[in-house]
């Protein structure tokens, strides 16, 4: 197809098919590229949530006291079992 002058429809068929080929063959190895980048991605982030899973179990030595947070936690708890008990047992003297 260099020159258009003594171009043959069967010519033109051939080199289409041709370039057609080289475009899908091209896309075949960025589409191999990509899995092979998000293959290798996906393990390593599995890599790290084995790990982050791992060190979840470990004790760490903190500046805070956990045990005053946890104080706290079951005194609001009971504070609020305390209020919705006085609720239903003034519900209950209403009716």
């Amino acid at each position: 197809m260099r020159n258009g002058f003594m171009t043959l429809p069967s010519n033109i068929s051939d080199e289409a098919e041709f370039l057609k080929s080289k475009v899908v063959n091209t896309l075949d190895d960025i589409e191999r590229a990509y899995r092979k980048d998000i293959k290798k991605k996906a393990q390593e982030n599995i890599q790290k949530m084995v790990e982050s899973i791992e060190r979840a179990g470990m004790k760490r030595l903190t500046l805070i006291s956990h045990e005053d947070i946890e104080h706290e936690r079951l005194k609001r708890f009971k504070e609020k079992r305390l209020e919705e008990e006085k609720k239903r047992r003034e519900e209950e003297e209403a009716q």
